[in-house]
């Protein structure tokens, strides 16, 4: 039997519980800041995380590729910000769920 089918289960779960319990963690924050600065604040570590881990990807960066992940980007964008307004005034349970369901 190979190893990844007793990794994946593990890693799944691990995932699943992480994610969930950013729902319950974000509410409280986004009462205390400003929804956009929580935002620009989130995805400029998530950023400046994923550049320290593989820094490589950056000489990879084209105009044919900002041509496709601009776009994709700001919707994106929208979305999360469509979702980190509607948190404070939604049930956290809920809001993971529709997410999820998305």
């Amino acid at each position: 039997m190979k190893k990844t089918p007793l990794i994946a289960a593990p890693a799944l779960i691990s995932v699943a519980v992480v994610w969930g319990a950013a729902f319950v963690l974000m509410k409280p924050a986004i009462e205390k800041q400003p929804i956009f600065d929580f935002l620009a604040t989130r995805f400029t570590i998530a950023t400046l995380v994923m550049i320290l881990i593989r820094p490589s990807v950056l000489k990879k960066i084209n105009r044919d590729m900002l041509k496709v992940g601009v776009p994709v980007g700001a919707l994106l964008g929208l979305g999360y910000i469509t979702q980190t307004i509607a948190l404070p005034v939604s049930y956290t349970h809920l809001r993971a769920h529709e997410t999820l369901m998305n």
